[in-house]
């Protein structure tokens, strides 16, 4: 099933950059409306502690500038919780709007908040006895993430996107756990394939 699961993730990854190409529609100046996807990384901070989160956004940009994007988002490392035998999971997905701005040929200036939901959990270590306390162990949460970045075109179909953002959460709802231990400033970086 894990290798299924791969070989669908990989040919999406692969697959949906032409079609998205294939699909973009032309007007007399150009590309007037495009999709792409982008698989990304953010650095970031949750319970005082590093946290890699690798991500994937599939968007669509109208006439150059406005821009539209689904993404989801995990924590990929290991990082301490607050209960004693538990690692912190943190994984959301949501909606990004967001406004372009050519700053020359090749460089655009991207403004953009995303509006999503997720979860923060405490993962239990197996060699712990299981959840003794009868504690509450995972929280839905409530994103809001306003970001600015530089988006360099490398080639018609790849940019590359460099930026930051700042992660404010809200109903955070775990024991010796806040919202503020999830906000925090977080640095992108994304690879994007489409027609530009």
């Amino acid at each position: 099933m894990k290798k299924l699961s791969l070989i669908l993730c990989l040919l999406f990854i692969f697959i949906l950059p032409v079609t998205i190409m294939a699909d973009s529609m032309e007007d007399e100046d150009g590309y007037a409306e495009t999709g792409f996807i982008a698989p990304s990384m953010k650095m970031t901070q949750f319970n005082g502690e590093l946290g890699t989160m690798l991500g994937l956004s599939v968007g669509w940009i109208s006439e150059h500038s406005f821009t539209i994007e689904g993404s989801f988002y995990g924590l990929i490392n290991e990082v301490d919780s607050p209960r004693p035998g538990s690692e912190l999971g943190v994984g959301y997905s949501g909606l990004s709007l967001g406004y372009s701005i050519p700053l020359g040929q090749k460089v655009h200036l991207l403004i953009n908040t995303m509006f999503g939901v997720g979860r923060v959990s405490f993962k239990r270590d197996y060699d712990q006895p299981k959840n003794p306390d009868k504690d509450k162990l995972s929280s839905i949460i409530v994103v809001v993430e306003p970001g600015l970045g530089l988006e360099i075109s490398i080639t018609d179909y790849l940019r590359i996107a460099l930026g930051a953002s700042y992660r404010s959460v809200e109903r955070v709802d775990l024991k010796n756990l806040s919202n503020d231990n999830i906000d925090g400033i977080t640095g992108n970086i994304a690879l994007k394939f489409g027609s530009f």
